[in-house]
């Protein structure tokens, strides 16, 4: 009876979605007209990599014509002091008083902005740079002027890069003393509220162009005498320098005293990779860091020398530049024994040395173990000038390249975020915190006013209200190409001042040998970049393609998931390929398989190969998984760092549908009558046929218009297929490489097949435009589509084409009032979510679900659909075309309708027994429970509506256990390796504030220094004041403003307070008596960790005899389960069926027997590793590749006498206010 029912079933939705799409008509028209191709990965993949190839090619004349005009217009200026440049600050711009656009705010210039779609819809001008300079750098200062003024003249070079090239991203100039030019001009976008964080010397690009790859040794200095301000500012000096490194870089901190150790103890005797994850320990490790003993610097540098030696004896680390950085308040003394030991007569390690401490005159011994060793001397006195005081090293790391002067490496940065340092997510993360504690101690004011008013506890809150767009950000990743820029003059003067007697000083000018570094020339490449060369449609449904750093990171791949609730995960840009690509083995976590390691080796050495694997794959927010035989390509990248590869499924994926129109040959008319209808869209994110620029004139706002344009403009006599590149040209630089003059205009290209495959679609599906797709009548058509609530129909091709049909409006006619698109879908239409053909989940599944049954629909329902009062179904059936015993999937149909007429059609079946058949119980009966379930677990139709969308474990987890048993379901352990763990920061008391009359004087003194510092900021008083201070302003202000933000923690609730509307996040409080506790958030630090899931595939083979051709029902029995009141046991029997035509199965359970049923959870746990495994994981990297440049030695280097002197002190209002507030901070906290 129970198979019967299950049949019964399955046949009758079958027949209503063959019916309704059409799908039998579609098929006949591509089996008629389409041919079968078999795809050659190699032959593909090297398309693709040529493609490629000649975007970097074009990047890389860009850059090099930029690093041409910036050296020879350095060489032509002559240095002015009194020089003022004329130039569009970026954060000047655009500002009225009032806003009223009469009257520019003082200090401000107007500028022409039109958005532009290639700079991500962001209003720029095409003619002009602009300049940002970050808070920490003087604008007025003598150097910055001139670079300022000869930099304009970049601005004619700018523009000739992007007219021969128009998919060029941003290009800019990184100036060694601070500032960046960059093309085109833009409005800098920093909110009100937030400091200007952006330090174009610290960007991953910067670091790297300007000096080859390094093994760095910071020694701390936390002797006694390293307290107070001094510890302060030490700390931030080694928090400036980690932030320096990038991931081709090794490193480690170690503090000493009597006795030298790593901060991180794991890090003992060893260099670490600097990657995020590895500097984010370190920086926590600084903050556990005590002052005590004496310093002994011996023992410190011969630890330091020996771990260098080791590492450069065994071809470790970089092979390459090797620094100390030695952080002190002074030392005794020069140990020259020690460096004539370890370092003479060829200085392979250079040592810098940071002076800490205003009040510190005796420099010289400090100074000795700098200049002596090809370092650089700096004294800091202030917080301030921490970050231009530690970048001081950089240019000296330089200077080799300098020398070369010919030879200009390029490099490429790894995937980073737009405008966004990497290294800021744990401070994000606290603001996030902090202003989810302002919110929610607002909304509990606000419960208390409404309470008072009807005297409800029962209170909602909308969690839409007070939302804005700037909550939601969008990171845009990133890679940048980039090459140093020289100062091509050897030799500079500088004025020193000679004592000629006791009181007399003499300013003489002096000719010293130089080599100075400009800055860094540049040109972003967005990840999309390169995925729009390889194109998805190619490498067909459930294909896809990435690519692998040098370091084994990823680029780009399908699993690459690098933010977390709008901020950037703390290890985002250190994905590796061994934790995207999951090898299907019961092996414990990150036990690396053997041929995955091989492929991810030759990718890095950029070797060409092929590989199979068998592997797990996950979908729909990690809930559904499967395992698939992938077929993988790869190829190393030219003059990058990069490998690409592709895969495709074993299979299906081998194979292509070629089926192309020749628009000038279409013989039915015009073309583009077969896109005059409205129910249509194209892929979004593909590009069918494209202008250059994005001119006035070129303003197609969205891709079906700018298909239908272009579908009319191909059928003129005149029209002609172009690619993207075009016809390659010499690699010349000076004749412009691939492009060799401007582009016109009105100049285009086509990614020709993908068009005429478009064209192909939208004929083969043409039965599903016809008139009379169903019979609007009483008696069959509207019956159907009212008995099911079928809101709307729809087919989706290999080209990207979506078509659909709006079936609701016929049964609101009849019915009056009917929501389409379920409750809670905000009327978005199911063509707005649901463009994405091949990449939408629905269409994966069907082309996946062909293999286990070709007749029948993947159904699915939102896993939230219990909590709904109804929600919609989708499904989906893939269509294939077999030709030859060979077949590849052409389109998908589908239908959406209504949960809840689905599930009564369900049940008007089980609710009966069939005719002639006698049953004692039906899924009416109390002693039966009825579960449809999908092919991973999910319950599709249940007795209790808010089951509905609920993985099965979590209602009965006793059942489904039994049904992995049976292997009726496939376990598949699911492991992610990007995942974030919250640790629980310390709960503040609100009564902390009453214990001591200092807390208040310390609020109010940050509260007038933090007012102070916006003050000075906001006003531009930081010109007429020292530039050395002004860097660490935004941060102090920030710090204060966090200690108001615990200070509203801790206040009266009932008390009133200002919301930040931009960062809402209300909460929903529950039924009671309301008090303070209840409106205090849990705060929490993020941390990157490994977390675990089971998730669950269906193998429909077990409930099917495929010799008999019938179902092979599974019955099973929970044997003495329960024991009843009389002591007799019992058992509860169940029953799984195969829904035929479907990918689901119908499970019965007897209720007679109450059954104790435990419950099986499918959310991610965290992987605990013992604290060696988690110290190995860290400190030894796999393998990885070092950067093919490393220019670390020039023989004319010992020529350069400059290695710093001590920073002269200004005085500045905000240097006596500074350390007095951070004396008193201390105070406080202890």
């Amino acid at each position: 009876m129970v198979t019967n029912w299950a049949i019964r079933f399955g046949v009758q939705m079958w027949e209503i979605g063959k019916q309704t799409t059409r799908l039998k008509d579609i098929h006949e028209r591509y089996k008629q007209e389409a041919t079968i191709r078999r795809v050659d990965g190699l032959e593909l993949l090297r398309q693709m990599a040529d493609d490629v190839d000649k975007m970097v090619e074009s990047r890389t004349l860009a850059v090099r014509r930029i690093m041409d005009v910036a050296e020879q217009a350095s060489m032509s200026h002559r240095e002015d002091s009194g020089i003022v440049a004329n130039y569009y600050n970026a954060k000047r711009l655009n500002e009225w008083y009032d806003g009223d656009q009469v009257e520019l705010k003082e200090g401000y210039k107007e500028l022409k902005l039109t958005p532009n779609p290639r700079f991500f819809g962001t209003s720029v001008n095409l003619s002009l740079s602009s300049v940002h300079v970050p808070t920490n750098v003087f604008d007025g200062a003598p150097d910055v002027q001139n670079s300022l003024f000869w930099s304009e003249r970049l601005n004619p070079i700018f523009v000739h890069n992007y007219e021969t090239d128009p998919t060029l991203s941003w290009q800019f100039f990184g100036s060694s003393t601070g500032y960046m030019r960059q093309y085109p001009a833009v409005k800098w976008l920093q909110d009100e509220y937030e400091a200007d964080l952006f330090d174009c010397r610290v960007r991953p690009w910067y670091i790297r162009a300007a000096a080859s790859a390094k093994d760095m040794i910071i020694l701390l200095d936390t002797s006694g005498s390293m307290t107070g301000v001094r510890k302060e500012i030490a700390r931030h000096v080694v928090i400036n320098l980690l932030e320096t490194l990038s991931d081709n870089d090794f490193v480690n901190v170690m503090k000493f005293g009597e006795v030298p150790e790593a901060v991180v103890p794991c890090f003992q005797d060893k260099l670490v990779q600097a990657n995020l994850e590895n500097i984010r320990e370190l920086r926590l490790a600084l903050d556990e860091t005590e002052t005590v003993n004496i310093a002994n610097f011996s023992a410190a540098l011969t630890q330091g020398f020996e771990i260098l030696a080791k590492y450069n004896r065994t071809n470790q680390g970089t092979q390459c530049n090797q620094a100390i950085m030695l952080v002190t308040d002074g030392a005794p003394q020069n140990y020259h024994e020690i460096f004539e030991k370890y370092n003479l007569p060829h200085k392979p390690v250079r040592l810098f040395t940071y002076l800490i401490g205003r009040e510190i005159t005796d420099t010289k011994a400090t100074e000795d173990i700098s200049c002596n060793n090809k370092g650089y001397f700096t004294h800091v006195t202030t917080l301030a000038e921490v970050r231009e005081q530690v970048l001081k090293y950089i240019p000296v790391l330089a200077r080799p390249m300098v020398l070369y002067q010919n030879h200009h490496p390029v490099v490429w940065s790894h995937v980073y975020a737009d405008l966004t340092d990497p290294k800021l997510s744990d401070w994000l993360w606290e603001l996030r915190e902090r202003r989810r504690q302002r919110d929610r101690t607002t909304n509990f004011r606000q419960l208390h006013k409404i309470q008072a008013e009807n005297g409800s506890y029962y209170v909602y809150f909308d969690p839409t209200q007070g939302k804005t767009a700037n909550s939601n950000p969008r990171y845009r990743l990133m890679t940048t190409l980039a090459t140093p820029v020289y100062d091509r003059r050897n030799f500079s003067n500088i004025t020193e001042y000679i004592l000629v007697n006791d009181a007399v000083w003499v300013e003489r000018i002096k000719t010293v040998r130089t080599a100075n570094i400009l800055g860094v020339a540049g040109t972003d490449v967005p990840v999309k970049d390169f995925q729009k060369l390889i194109p998805a449609y190619k490498l067909g449904v459930n294909g896809y393609s990435f690519i692998t750093t040098n370091n084994g990171y990823v680029l780009f791949h399908p699993d690459y998931r690098p933010i977390y609730q709008d901020i950037l995960k703390p290890n985002f840009n250190a994905v590796d390929m061994s934790e995207v690509e999951l090898v299907d083995t019961d092996d414990e976590p990150r036990n690396n398989d053997t041929v995955l390691m091989q492929m991810r080796r030759e990718m890095i050495e950029k070797r060409d190969g092929e590989m199979n694997m068998r592997v797990r794959v996950h979908i729909d927010s990690m809930r559904r998984a499967s395992i698939r035989q992938n077929r993988y390509f790869y190829k190393g990248i030219k003059e990058t760092p990069f490998s690409l590869a592709i895969v495709q499924p074993e299979g299906y994926g081998q194979y292509r549908v070629e089926g192309q129109k020749e628009i000038k040959h279409y013989r039915l008319g015009n073309v583009s009558e077969l896109f005059k209808k409205k129910n249509w869209k194209v892929h979004p994110d593909w590009i069918y046929c494209q202008y250059m620029y994005d001119t006035p004139d070129h303003a197609l706002l969205t891709p079906e218009a700018e298909v239908f344009h272009f579908m009319e403009r191909s059928q003129r006599p005149a029209w002609k297929w172009r690619s993207r590149y075009g016809a390659q040209s010499s690699k010349d630089s000076s004749k412009g490489g691939i492009y060799s003059k401007r582009q016109n205009k009105d100049d285009y290209f086509c990614d020709k097949d993908l068009f005429q495959s478009l064209v192909f679609d939208a004929i083969a599906t043409q039965p599903f435009d016809e008139k009379g797709l169903i019979k609007y009548s009483k008696s069959d058509g509207l019956g159907i589509l009212k008995m099911f609530g079928v809101s709307i129909i729809f087919v989706a091709t290999r080209s990207g084409l979506l078509k659909w049909h709006d079936e609701v409006t016929l049964a609101e006619r009849e019915d009056g009032v009917y929501h389409p698109y379920g409750e809670g879908y905000e009327n978005r239409h199911f063509s707005e979510s649901n463009n994405g053909a091949i990449d939408e989940i629905w269409y994966k599944r069907a082309v996946e679900q062909n293999s286990v049954e070709p007749d029948s629909f993947v159904y699915s329902l939102p896993f939230d659909a219990g909590m709904k009062n109804d929600s919609l179904v989708t499904a989906s059936h893939a269509i294939f075309v077999d030709k030859e015993g060979h077949k590849a999937p052409a389109a998908v149909v589908g239908l959406q309708f209504k949960h809840s007429l689905f599930v009564e059609t369900f049940f008007n079946i089980t609710h009966t027994c069939m005719a002639g058949m006698k049953c004692n119980s039906t899924c009416a009966s109390e002693e039966l429970e009825c579960y449809v379930l999908d092919n991973n677990g999910f319950i599709i139709i249940s007795e209790k509506r808010e089951n509905s969308g609920k993985f099965f474990g979590e209602v009965d987890g006793t059942i489904m256990d039994s049904l992995v048993h049976y292997e009726i379901y496939q376990k598949i352990r699911i492991y992610d390796y990007q995942s974030v763990c919250f640790d629980k920061t310390e709960k503040k008391s609100s009564a902390s504030l009453l214990l001591t009359p200092l807390k208040t004087i310390k609020l109010a003194a940050s509260w007038a220094v933090g007012r102070l510092s916006w003050l000075v900021l906001q006003t531009q008083l930081s010109q007429f004041l020292s530039e050395s201070w002004v860097g660490a302003i935004s941060q102090l202000a920030e710090e204060v403003r966090e200690e108001v933000d615990d200070f509203v923690e801790a206040t009266d609730p009932n008390q009133d307070f200002p919301p930040d509307p931009k960062y809402s996040d209300p909460p929903v409080i529950e039924v009671g008596n309301p008090n303070i506790e209840a409106a205090r958030i849990n705060k929490t630090r993020v941390r990157p960790c490994d977390r675990e899931v089971d998730l669950y595939a269906l193998q429909q083979e077990k409930l099917y005899d495929s010799e008999k051709q019938q179902n092979k029902p599974l019955k099973g029995r929970l044997a003495s389960c329960s024991q009843s009141t009389f002591g007799n046991q019992c058992g509860r029997s169940f029953t799984a069926h195969r829904i035929p035509h479907s990918n689901l199965i119908l499970v019965v359970v007897d209720t007679l027997c109450p059954c104790d049923s435990r419950k099986m959870s499918i959310e991610p746990m965290e992987v605990y590793y013992n604290e060696t495994e988690r110290c190995d994981r860290l400190s030894q990297p796999l393998y990885r590749q070092r950067p093919t440049e490393c220019i670390s030695y020039h023989p004319e280097e010992e020529e350069i006498k400059m290695c710093g002197t001590c920073s002269k002190s200004n005085f500045s209002l905000f240097g006596l206010l500074l350390p007095l507030y951070v004396i008193l901070r201390s105070i406080l906290s202890s």
